[in-house]
């Protein structure tokens, strides 16, 4: 049958559907939708909210599975390897293959001895450079010859062959990324007091005090994390653009990897708009703008999912080594891409059932799983190596954090103390309220804003793209952002609140999401409400800029900067730590902040003026006596709760220069009295 014969068979289908029930269908699905999602947030009743949202997302997902009559069904895989390959076909073989191996071998095991033998406090440049040599001759043994020249050219000529119109909207989207991740990074947002916490560890590394790379430090978090910002302020200066800019370039990185996994798994369309939606998603770009170690999960995860569906699908040695190195270098940054592990893990178990069903027997699943399970394993055994045995030394280090977030620990028997209810109860409601945090939970933490978290715009469209992806989650290619999404909001549901930080991980797939319910919405209204594709493309496309353009005002617009993503303590120490970044070397400053602050309760102010000396009073100034002697340049600073205690100073030091700072509100902020000695 031609392509223009199945054209006029699908018109003939459309027209002889029952218009009027169909569009009945689509606006009762709207309606519950967004009658349930207002609900979840201002109703007075969650179990109706519940039964009203689940009842629109149910009938959307049965208009959207039927549309497959026409579109076919877009979500079966690509065709496969077939099993009966050898998984080390193309590489190269003989001694060319066994010596790169025995180096990696060799190099791992000695980056391992010397990590266990040298002291924390002396070099360990014999470490990185046997660790960086495992990883390189591990990448070696498993490229096959020739392949790095054959894609080089093969790259060419595509793009020769390629017209602007092809590869312009992915281009124009990754340029959008760049500019709203570096536009005024040093000024904008307000400094953020546990990045800068991370930055002077960078610092450190800076000047010597930390020459581990392999080991913890701020809060027990690796100090990998404060090399690669040492190295970011060694190129543009130990400021706030210094200490930002590799989230800032991780976070572009990330929606360039995510087009890529998208479109290996579905299409250019869901691509470009999975990419278009996360280069402008408040919660991405905020951690892309700051200098925590949070975006690089979102990084990884990207990079394991899809990695590791190349590994078992095409069987490449290369392709799970780098899903194993991308396994193990993640945990050189947050905590939370700990859980990139038993994902691995389960998504090994799921492509080994998957590889069962395809060759029909258990002889055959092995020879296809067996050389992707190695590689890849050994892969990131290797990249965490040194890590690993620095918390086989150190073992108090390795949950430190664990300990004091985890629900299950005291919070769980204070829980149990002030509710009454039992553990399993207060478990389960905290686990529910978790897995409603994208929608209807309030967020705590370093972004905070009002529900819904992924923002009101966006919220129908993840909640149908991810219904769709959990009711078809058995498919390989949805199985993976399934997994993804509920077992992150479960880790996140087993610590204390809901921090949104501990979700970053999980940006990319708000996305990938959207863009799935936005393409899911594309062919329903073309199949059911005889829209025409060309016009529901257009709305598509429409749709996309309309989001992104509520996107960048939400991030950029001011008020929305103490309300989602500061507070008043972190505004006024960044003016207070602003104000001081020219003082001479010596200054001291007394801050008239307790109880509500301190000199170094955030860490801009140690980071931006290290150069002067902070003294905190603790006691009010009640008389004259309270006024400490001086004898350098001084500077009095005041909370608005103890600015009377100003006339008391004044009244000793008479002659001096007084400056006021008010919040955004107009409320006053701060009080500065600088002594004129």
């Amino acid at each position: 049958m031609t392509r223009a014969t199945n054209t006029l068979a699908g018109r003939k289908h459309l027209a002889s559907r029952p218009w009027f029930g169909a569009v009945s269908l689509f606006v009762v699905a709207i309606a519950g939708i967004g009658y349930g999602q207002w609900a979840l947030l201002f109703g007075s009743s969650r179990p109706l909210a519940l039964v009203c949202w689940f009842a629109g997302l149910a009938t959307f997902l049965w208009l959207e599975r039927s549309t497959h009559d026409n579109f076919g069904d877009g979500l079966e895989p690509r065709p496969t390897d077939d099993a009966s390959s050898a998984f080390t076909a193309g590489l190269a073989t003989g001694r060319y293959l066994a010596i790169p191996l025995a180096v990696a071998a060799t190099s791992g095991l000695l980056a391992a001895t010397a990590q266990h033998r040298i002291s924390p406090r002396s070099d360990h440049l014999v470490v990185v450079l046997a660790w960086l040599l495992s990883l390189a001759a591990l990448l070696v043994a498993t490229t096959p010859p020739g392949l790095t020249r054959a894609t080089i050219t093969s790259s060419r000529v595509r793009l020769r062959a390629r017209r602007v119109a092809q590869w312009g909207p992915a281009a124009a989207i990754f340029v959008t990324a760049a500019m709203v991740r570096f536009m005024s990074l040093g000024t904008f947002p307000v400094a953020e007091g546990d990045g800068l916490s991370l930055a002077l560890v960078g610092r450190d590394v800076m000047q010597g005090t930390v020459r581990n790379p392999f080991g913890t430090g701020w809060f027990d978090n690796p100090t990998m994390f404060g090399y690669v910002q040492a190295a970011s302020m060694r190129v543009f200066g130990e400021t706030l653009f210094g200490a930002r800019f590799v989230s800032a370039l991780v976070g572009t990185l990330a929606v360039v990897a995510t087009f890529f996994w998208v479109r290996h798994l579905f299409d250019r369309t869901v691509a470009l708009t999975a990419a278009a939606l996360l280069a402008v998603l408040p919660m991405h770009v905020y951690f892309s703008r700051v200098a925590l170690n949070l975006v690089e999960d979102s990084l990884s995860l990207v990079l394991v999912l899809w990695l590791v569906h190349r590994a078992f699908i095409h069987r490449r040695p290369l392709d799970a080594v780098l899903a194993g190195i991308a396994i193990g270098l993640a945990q050189y940054f947050y905590f939370s891409a700990r859980f990139l592990v038993p994902l691995a893990l389960a998504l090994t178990v799921v492509q080994t059932i998957w590889w069962r069903t395809r060759v029909r027997s258990w002889r055959g699943v092995l020879r296809a799983m067996a050389g992707p399970i190695t590689w890849m394993w050994c892969a990131a055994l290797l990249a965490y190596l040194p890590l690993a045995v620095h918390f086989l030394n150190h073992p108090e280090t390795f949950n430190s954090r664990g300990r004091q977030v985890s629900a299950t620990g005291p919070w769980l028997q204070h829980e149990v103390a002030k509710t009454g209810d039992s553990e399993t109860v207060i478990i389960t409601r905290q686990l529910g309220n978790t897995a409603l945090l994208p929608f209807a939970t309030r967020p705590g933490g370093h972004y905070h804003p009002d529900p819904p978290l992924i923002g009101w715009p966006m919220a129908p469209l993840v909640a149908v793209g991810l219904t769709l992806v959990t009711a078809t989650a058995w498919r390989r290619r949805h199985i993976g952002i399934a997994l993804s999404w509920w077992g992150s909001l479960a880790a996140v549901g087993l610590t204390v609140g809901h921090h949104a930080q501990r979700w970053v991980l999980a940006t990319p797939l708000i996305a990938v999401c959207a863009a799935l319910g936005l393409d899911a919405l594309r062919r329903v209204v073309i199949s059911h409400l005889r829209v025409t594709a060309r016009a529901a493309s257009a709305g598509l496309v429409c749709i996309v800029v309309g989001l992104m353009a509520w996107s960048l005002h939400f991030v950029f617009r001011d008020s929305n900067e103490p309300k989602a993503w500061s507070d008043v303590n972190s505004m006024t120490a960044a003016t207070f730590a602003d104000q001081l970044v020219g003082e001479h070397d010596g200054t001291v400053v007394y801050t008239a902040f307790a109880p509500r602050m301190y000199f170094r309760s955030h860490s801009v102010v140690p980071f931006l003026a290290p150069q002067v000396v902070g003294i905190d009073l603790l006691e009010p100034i009640d008389s004259a006596d309270d006024v400490p002697q001086l004898s350098t340049p001084t500077i009095f600073a005041f909370l608005p709760e103890r600015a009377d205690e100003l006339e008391i100073v004044r009244s000793v030091y008479p002659v001096g220069t007084t400056e006021q700072f008010l919040a955004r509100d107009g409320a006053l902020m701060l009080v500065l009295y600088t002594v004129g000695l």
